[in-house]
């Protein structure tokens, strides 16, 4: 999977949770503001209803004060209660939406309409100058009658709106709870989305990036880094696998170029700069184990008659042949190298008599025995071995490869052993290749 698919991916669906919580959120709100409403429409209900009776009272005052005094000032109170009253009707036909409400408003209505009537009478019959008739039929109580259930049936009304009014607040808290729920849930998964999104760019970006500069850290110090430590398939991953097969090239370059400067290429043989590493540890090795070095210096034989007889094509045939034999008879720690033209050297490790070092020499003219077939000819091989040891005769590398130099100058002039232990009166000699 793609680092831009991973986070077109997050982004898609960080922007569609968004869109569908603000959106939920808004119609939530919008419900809530409705339930709001609701809820200061119920209170100015309640608050009218309980006004309906005062109201009533009033007018009833005015009524009862004209019928008394014969005043008639003593109506305004009347007119003023009734026309208050009827707007307070009016408001509440508007507010009212519970069904059982309108009926409940309904018949108030109509009981405040037939008391209102009775009052109307008595108040006709007052204009007529029939105050007595009025008082009396005041006394009957029909008027009280008609005042008892408006009471009633306000009393019921009023009852009513408070249990609507706690239901309304129950369910605009309700709704608030819902809201505060659905942010805090918003507000984890933001947390949560949040988390991932840390998650995938670690893996994406930090992982790999941490891994690219500790692979340049090793190769600056020159460790080889391992491909198989890419875990990503992506194009973090794919920059990584290249950076790392574009190193990987380099060190296959740069082995090879390595390669070339310590090995020659006749032979693939360790050549002399290799020598002089390889000593460094051979002689210590000795010191650690309390054991003996041997460097063997051979020189071939009659090789530059062989190369100018038979050609160089001859000559790089017989030191191959030469590299190949000697190769094949040394022990697993033994190495062996081509210093020169025609010279050979080998260094041999962990000898603890000077026998061991015997059965290598026999064998090592053993093998040049069998001539070397070239186009119809024959080339005879022969070599002599000059050898000198650590610390014996020898007190570091470079008096290790000159002692046996020396030595194997004085094989050349044995032409029946073909090989020499250095000893110090060798030394005389004047001539130094090294």
């Amino acid at each position: 999977m793609s680092i831009r698919f991973k986070f077109s991916f997050m982004i898609f669906v960080l922007l569609t949770s968004v869109f569908i919580n603000i959106s939920f959120i808004y119609l939530l709100e919008k419900y809530s503001s409705n339930k709001l409403l609701a809820v200061n429409d119920t209170h100015e209900i309640i608050i009218a209803s309980n006004k309906l009776i005062s109201l009533i009272n009033d007018a009833e005052t005015g009524q009862r004060g004209y019928l008394l005094t014969q005043n008639l000032e003593y109506l305004e109170p009347y007119h003023i209660g009734k026309r208050d009253l009827f707007i307070v009707l009016e408001f509440l036909t508007k507010q009212v939406q519970d069904e059982e409400q309108k009926e409940n408003l309904k018949n108030l209505k109509k009981l405040i309409t037939e008391k209102f009537s009775d009052m109307q009478k008595t108040i006709d019959l007052g204009k007529n100058n029939q105050f007595d008739e009025a008082i009396n039929y005041v006394k009957r109580g029909i008027g009280k009658n008609y005042m008892d259930q408006v009471k009633a049936v306000t009393a019921k009304f009023i009852y009513r709106e408070n249990f609507l009014l706690q239901t309304r607040k129950g369910n605009y808290q309700s709704n608030r709870v819902t809201i505060m729920t659905l942010m805090y849930v918003e507000l984890t998964f933001i947390i949560l989305f949040s988390l991932l999104a840390w998650f995938i760019v670690s893996k994406s970006f930090f992982e790999p990036l941490k891994l690219l500069v500790n692979s340049t850290k090793k190769v600056e110090s020159g460790e080889k880094i391992d491909i198989n430590e890419i875990t990503t398939q992506d194009e973090m991953g794919y920059l990584i696998a290249n950076f790392y097969k574009m190193h990987e090239k380099i060190i296959e370059r740069e082995n090879h170029l390595s390669h070339i400067a310590t090995h020659d290429t006749l032979t693939s043989l360790a050549n002399r700069v290799k020598l002089y590493e390889y000593l460094d540890t051979s002689l210590q090795n000795a010191n650690d184990t309390n054991t003996q070095t041997y460097v063997l210096f051979m020189d071939l034989n009659k090789f530059k008659i062989i190369n100018d007889t038979f050609g160089h094509e001859a000559g790089d045939l017989m030191l191959q042949t030469a590299a190949k034999r000697f190769k094949s008879i040394l022990r697993e720690e033994d190495e062996l190298f081509r210093i020169g033209g025609d010279e050979f050297l080998i260094v041999i490790q962990n000898i603890i008599e000077q026998s061991q070092i015997d059965v290598i020499i026999k064998k090592l003219l053993d093998s040049t025995f069998e001539p070397i077939n070239y186009n119809t000819h024959k080339m005879e091989l022969s070599v002599s071995i000059g050898i000198s040891s650590y610390p014996d005769t020898a007190n570091n590398k470079e008096e290790l490869i000159k002692s046996a130099d020396i030595a194997m100058y004085e094989a050349k002039k044995n032409s029946e052993e073909n090989f020499a232990y250095f000893n110090k009166s060798m030394m005389r000699r004047k001539s130094d290749k090294i």
